[in-house]
């Protein structure tokens, strides 16, 4: 019983007075005053906007003519989503037909390209369908450029077909 009331009588009053001043002294602090700042220099004014002066505009001595029905072609389809029959309407006849599963590549020749139609199969459709393209150039030509090329070619093999017989 006696340890109880000495804890009592000296142990919390200790405690209690020590918690009061921790709480005291921690409402009591101020913040720092916030240091000036530094003054820096002032910024130069800018540059004066300069106008720059053009004259007129020269006119041509005489108008120029409309371009050439040549020079202004239809960009080449896209080749994915066609199907076998679609893609020899459109290119003709495969040079090359590569296996390679699950998919059949055919492979188009021209002189400074060749094109590689890839096909899969489409399950909704039951047909082969390209679902990608590449083409390998030996000169600068794009991918787009050697598609052209093929289609003229195809082209010129369909006009040079003998009709079909009635």
């Amino acid at each position: 019983m006696k340890k109880a009331l000495w804890r009592f009588a000296v142990v919390y009053p200790a405690l209690l007075s020590l918690g009061v001043g921790l709480i005291a002294g921690c409402a009591q602090e101020k913040p720092p005053a916030p240091r000036p700042a530094a003054a820096l220099p002032p910024l130069p004014p800018p540059p004066p906007r300069r106008v720059l002066s053009w004259g007129p505009i020269p006119l041509p001595q005489k108008k120029p003519s409309p371009p050439s029905q040549t020079a202004v072609q239809a960009p080449p389809p896209d080749l994915v989503g066609l199907d076998e029959q679609a893609a020899t309407r459109l290119l003709g006849p495969a040079d090359q037909e590569i296996e390679r599963p699950p998919a059949v590549v055919w492979r188009y020749k021209a002189d400074s390209c060749e094109l590689d139609l890839y096909f899969y199969l489409d399950v909704e459709s039951g047909r082969m369908r390209t679902l990608r393209y590449t083409s390998k150039s030996s000169g600068p030509e794009s991918r787009g450029a050697c598609v052209t090329t093929i289609l003229q070619r195809n082209s010129s093999v369909v006009k040079n077909a003998a009709p079909p017989p009635r």
